[in-house]
C-alpha cells in the first residue's frame, strides 16, 4: 500500500515553494513593495529601474480530468490553482506572471495559454473556474509532449521573456498513466531543454509514486507531494492560504546538490536559493558598482565578512557611505532587479573592522574579520534570505541567540575545536574566479554565478609546511583547507564568504554552521597550496561584543 505525506509535512514544504514563486514575479503586492524599496534605495544612483529585469513567471497547470477523478474532486484541484494564482498575482508587466491551464484525460485540452490576453489575477481566476470536467483515460505523456512541442515554445516567442525567467508546472493527478506511454522522458526534456520546474501532486491510493518521481524536478522533497484523497487537498488549500513560514531558524539551506557546469576552481554553480545567507558586497565608485567581497547573514541586520574587504590596494579604509549590500543574489548579472534581491545602498550600513587587524601594516591577515550592520532596516527572511548558524548558537531559532548565549570564550573555542574534528570537509561559497592566474599573471573575471566548492580541512602542520611565505603569516586565529591535487580552492573574489559545515543537532535535525571566513591564499588551487580562513570560533567573543554594543534593529 502507498504511504502518503501528512498535511503537517507538506504544509511547510509547499508554503516555501509558494513563497519562492511569489518572489520571482512583480505581479503581487509583496514583490512590488520590495521593488519600490529598491527604487528608493537607488534614488541617488541616477538609474532607471526596469521591471522587465524582474524576470517574470510563466505558470502552468495540468489537471487530470480522467474518469476516476470525479467532478467534485476536479473542482478541488482547480481551487488549488486559484489559490496559488491569488498568491503570486498576474499582470502584463514584463516581469509579471502569466498563466496557462490545461486538462488531460485520453487527450489534452488547452483552456488558456500564458500569452493569451488574460492579464489580471481576477481574469485568470475566473478562467480557471470555467474549466470543464471531461472524463477519459490518463494520458500524462501526451499532455507533457503538448507543452514541450507547442505551448511553451509559443509562450517564449510571444512573451519575449529573458532567459532567466521562471517557468513552473503544477501537475495534479489521481493515478498513473494508462494511455499514451511513459511520461518520464517527456518530463526530462521539459526540465533539461526548456528549464521547466515541475511539481507533481498525486492524490489517491492508485497514484504511482515512481511515475510522479520520474516527472518531478529535483530535489524530490521540494517538488513531489502525495495525499490520500482530495479531501486532504481541500484542507491543504485552506492551510496554505492562512499559513506563514517561520524563516528565522538558522542554517537551513536550499537545494545544495549542484550540477557541475561552469566551474570556480574545482567548484560548481550553486542552485538558486541554495545558500540563502550569502551576501554580495559592493563599493560605489562614481556611477559604477564594483563587486568587493562575499559575506554571510548571521542575523536579520548583521552581515559577517573579512576585514580586508574594506581596505583598498594601498591600505586605506574604504568609505562606509559607499558600501552596498545585496542579499538573495545568485547571479550578479541577472538577479539585480529581481524581487527576491534585497538591497542596502549608500548611508544605509555601518561597518565594524576588528581593532587588531593590521594587514596594511604587517602584511599578515590576522584577525581578518568584520561586521556590517544594516542600520536602515532589517533583512526580510524568506526562501532566498536566511541566516547561517554560528558556533555556540546552532540550536538557536532566531537572531537574539547572539545576545542570549552565555558561553564563555574558552567554551566556544572548545565547541569549535570539536566541530572541526567532526567536519573533515567544509563548503565555501562565493563569486570566485573560475581559473588560476596564467603565466602572464592574468586572472579571469569574477564568476557571475554563485559558486560552491567542497574543500578538505588541513592540520596546522600542513598549513605552515606548505607556505611559501614566512611562518608568521599563519596564526592561531586561522585555519586552512583545500584539495590542491584536485584543484579545489577558494580564490580572490570569494573573500569574506563563509566556510561552512553541516552538523546534526541533538534533536537529529541538521543545520549549517559557519566555522570560517575566506581570508587569503598562497596561490589559487596551486599544487600543494591551500586556502586560508579566519577561525571564527576563536573570534566569536568579538562578534558577540560588537552585536551586543550596537544591538539589533
Amino acid at each position: 500500500p502507498n504511504s502518503f505525506d501528512s498535511i503537517g509535512d507538506i504544509l511547510p514544504r509547499l508554503s516555501q515553494v509558494w513563497d519562492g514563486l511569489q518572489l520571482t514575479t512583480s505581479s503581487n503586492n509583496k514583490s512590488k513593495h520590495i521593488l519600490d524599496r529598491f527604487k528608493t534605495s537607488n534614488a541617488t544612483r541616477g538609474r532607471v529601474l526596469d521591471l522587465g529585469f524582474a524576470g517574470g513567471l510563466d505558470l502552468y497547470f495540468l489537471f487530470d480530468a480522467s474518469g476516476s477523478v470525479g467532478t467534485d474532486n476536479f473542482r478541488i484541484g482547480l481551487n488549488f490553482a486559484k489559490a496559488l494564482v491569488k498568491k503570486v498575482g498576474v499582470s502584463a508587466e514584463p516581469g509579471g506572471t502569466r498563466v496557462g491551464a490545461f486538462t488531460f484525460a485520453s487527450d489534452v485540452t488547452p483552456h488558456f495559454r500564458p500569452h493569451d490576453p488574460l492579464v489580471t489575477t481576477e481574469q485568470v481566476v475566473d478562467a480557471i473556474e470555467q474549466i470543464p470536467y471531461t472524463k477519459g483515460g490518463t494520458a500524462t505523456r501526451l499532455a507533457l509532449k503538448f507543452l514541450r512541442e507547442s505551448v511553451i515554445p509559443e509562450a517564449v516567442a510571444e512573451l519575449d521573456r529573458p532567459d532567466e525567467s521562471k517557468k513552473a508546472l503544477f501537475l495534479i493527478t489521481d493515478g498513473k498513466s494508462n494511455t499514451g506511454g511513459d511520461p518520464s522522458k517527456e518530463a526530462e526534456r521539459l526540465r533539461e531543454e526548456l528549464g521547466l520546474d515541475i511539481y507533481t501532486i498525486g492524490i489517491s491510493n492508485d497514484v504511482s509514486k515512481t511515475e510522479l518521481a520520474s516527472v518531478a524536478s529535483s530535489p524530490k522533497r521540494e517538488h513531489m507531494f502525495t495525499l490520500k484523497d482530495y479531501f486532504r487537498l481541500e484542507w491543504l488549500i485552506d492551510a496554505l492560504t492562512n499559513h506563514s513560514v517561520d524563516y528565522s531558524k538558522c542554517g537551513q539551506a536550499g537545494n545544495t546538490k549542484a550540477e557541475s557546469r561552469a566551474r570556480i576552481v574545482g567548484g560548481q554553480d550553486a542552485n538558486e536559493g541554495a545558500w540563502p545567507w550569502q551576501a554580495a558586497i559592493y563599493y560605489r565608485r562614481g556611477s559604477r558598482e564594483l563587486f568587493l567581497c562575499g559575506g554571510s547573514l548571521i542575523a536579520p541586520d548583521w552581515v559577517l565578512t573579512a576585514a580586508h574587504c574594506f581596505f583598498n590596494a594601498i591600505g586605506l579604509r574604504l568609505d562606509d557611505t559607499k558600501i552596498i549590500i545585496k542579499l538573495g543574489v545568485t547571479n550578479l548579472d541577472t538577479d539585480e532587479y529581481k524581487p527576491k534581491v534585497q538591497y542596502w545602498g549608500e548611508n544605509e550600513i555601518t561597518t565594524y573592522v576588528h581593532e587588531d587587524y593590521r594587514q596594511p601594516d604587517t602584511g599578515t591577515y590576522d584577525n581578518d574579520i568584520a561586521l556590517v550592520h544594516l542600520v536602515s532596516r532589517r533583512g526580510t527572511l524568506d526562501p532566498y534570505v536566511r541566516t547561517v548558524c554560528l558556533p555556540c548558537s546552532c540550536s538557536c531559532t532566531g537572531a537574539g541567540c547572539l545576545l542570549d548565549s552565555q558561553n564563555k570564550q574558552e567554551d566556544c573555542v572548545t565547541e569549535g575545536t570539536e566541530l572541526f574534528k567532526r567536519c573533515k570537509y567544509g563548503v565555501v561559497t562565493g563569486w570566485g574566479h573560475t581559473k588560476q592566474e596564467d603565466h602572464n599573471g592574468f586572472r579571469p573575471r569574477v564568476s557571475s554565478h554563485l559558486q560552491q566548492v567542497e574543500v578538505k580541512l588541513r592540520t596546522d602542520e600542513e598549513c605552515t609546511r606548505n607556505l611559501r611565505l614566512s611562518a608568521n603569516h599563519y596564526t592561531s586565529r586561522m585555519f586552512c583547507a583545500g584539495d590542491p591535487e584536485d584543484q579545489q580552492d577558494a580564490c580572490k573574489g570569494d573573500s569574506g564568504g563563509p566556510f561552512m559545515c553541516e552538523v546534526e543537532k541533538e534533536d537529529k535535525t541538521r543545520c549549517w554552521v559557519q566555522l570560517g571566513i575566506v581570508s587569503w591564499g598562497d596561490g589559487c588551487a596551486a599544487e600543494g597550496r591551500y586556502g586560508y580562513y579566519t577561525h571564527l570560533p576563536k573570534l566569536m567573543p568579538w562578534v558577540k561584543d560588537i552585536v551586543a554594543r550596537h544591538g539589533f534593529n
